[in-house]
């Protein structure tokens, strides 16, 4: 088992925005220049950049962006 500090745990949560670009829906933190996390919907990649931050983040989708997203991976499959 791999030992843990709690003092590792980041203090500070940043909320993140999101938008829509082709097959990718990408987060982004307007604290932390350069913090950047893309999720391709179609291969299910993940892509992380965090710009040197420690901060936790976390975001959430527009409902349209992701019906959109849904309705467009049926339609090619």
């Amino acid at each position: 088992m791999e030992n843990f500090s709690f003092s590792q745990i980041p203090q500070d949560t940043h909320q993140c925005s999101s938008r829509r670009d082709g097959d990718w829906l990408i987060w982004n933190c307007a604290q932390c220049a350069g913090y950047e996390r893309r999720f391709n919907f179609v291969s299910g990649e993940m892509r992380t950049r965090r710009g040197g931050s420690l901060a936790q983040h976390t975001g959430s989708t527009d409902a349209a962006d992701l019906r959109e997203a849904f309705a467009e991976t049926l339609c090619r499959n």
